[in-house]
């Protein structure tokens, strides 16, 4: 297999969190950026031709990935691409797969010797091994499989979804937008395996036709080709909105879903940084929080996320939150239901509340 990763939803839907990167530049989980999963589950797959999109936004993303070593892909032969977008403004609006970038980049489908290709979006994470993928799209004879989680109604976040109508032998009848209120639903988590020969079919005839949008053209040949789903059982998020990146953050903070996450198919590699190791002082109190090295805490820190190189100072109350990296938070602070962007830096004695389950966002270098 060979693994493209491309751009799947408007970039303006994190608000401040994209105001200065990508979507899959984002970071989440104390280390991480959102590229890191999709990429990390193909090298785990042992895919070693991996093309990632760009777009307009792309210098946090050019300096994350670099020579692609953390994820053993600096190598003379395959490795890490990185493909120019046709049109990088065009994700201001809410797409799915858009084929105008392989059109644009159609030279490197046609150079590649996989057969197959694994088609991910930036903005899903999930823990899982594309080789089972795959052998379930051997097994049905599919033409096309489609990754989905089964979700109920309760549990979906607000925002943009695609969902899929799933027969009991797997096959897909349906693409849609529209959720069932009261059954459960088959989520699309945007990864898609099919012969590299037939995504150069489908890249042609959008190209042909004009229409771009490979959801679309799926949908119009529904009947014409295998398309079939494949159920993930793990852990699954979709970070399409600033809601479900705060509840799929704070969730981390359960054991079983940093297992899940982090280690249920292989490890999540990212870009390595050295640095100490979290200092409390005789004043912190901290509990139920995830902290990257570097961070000083001499306040009191409950159930929030803390990036590298953070200061908490003291007297400060830090509840439900996610402070990035580098952030400073001088003496007797409070902030909850906060997230604050990289290089923050928050007076003494300011109190910044939000909404629960609704953040207050501050965005990159803001002073408050």
């Amino acid at each position: 297999m060979m693994g493209i990763i491309t751009n799947t939803k408007s970039e303006d839907i994190l608000g401040e969190l994209t105001q200065h990167r990508s979507m899959s530049a984002v970071p989440f989980g104390c280390r991480y950026r959102l590229i890191d999963f999709p990429l990390s589950n193909m090298v785990n797959s042992g895919i070693k031709n991996i093309a990632v999109v760009m777009t307009n936004k792309s210098r946090a993303l050019l300096d994350h990935l670099n020579s692609g070593k953390e994820w053993s892909l600096d190598r003379k032969s395959e490795g890490l691409f990185l493909l120019p977008s046709a049109s990088p403004r065009l994700f201001q609006k809410k797409n799915k797969f858009d084929l105008k970038d392989l059109w644009e980049n159609f030279d490197y489908l046609q150079r590649a010797r996989q057969k197959y290709v694994v088609l991910s979006g930036n903005n899903v994470i999930f823990n899982g091994n594309y080789q089972k993928g795959l052998q379930y799209h051997k097994e049905k004879g599919a033409d096309v499989t489609l990754y989905y989680k089964e979700e109920g109604a309760h549990n979906l976040s607000p925002g943009s979804f695609n969902y899929f109508e799933v027969k009991e032998n797997g096959r897909v009848t349906s693409i849609h937008s529209c959720p069932s209120k009261t059954e459960n639903n088959q989520v699309s988590l945007e990864t898609i395996i099919l012969e590299r020969s037939l995504l150069m079919e489908i890249v042609k005839l959008a190209a042909d036709t004009g229409n771009w949008d490979l959801g679309d053209v799926l949908l119009d040949n529904i009947n014409e080709l295998k398309v079939f789903g494949y159920p993930f059982k793990g852990y699954a998020g979709k970070i399409n909105s600033l809601v479900s990146y705060f509840r799929h953050s704070m969730e981390l903070l359960q054991p079983q879903v940093q297992q899940e996450l982090f280690f249920a198919n292989g490890p999540i590699y990212t870009k390595i940084k050295d640095g100490p190791p979290v200092k409390y002082t005789e004043t912190a109190e901290t509990a139920n929080i995830l902290a990257g090295s570097g961070c000083y805490i001499e306040g009191k820190v409950e159930n929030s996320l803390l990036f590298r190189g953070v200061a908490v100072g003291r007297g400060s109350l830090i509840r439900k939150s996610i402070i990035m990296q580098n952030s400073i938070i001088e003496e007797n602070v409070v902030l909850e239901n906060v997230i604050l962007d990289k290089d923050v830096f928050v007076r003494k004695g300011t109190v910044l509340k939000g909404e629960e389950g609704k953040p207050v966002v501050i965005g990159k270098r803001t002073v408050i």
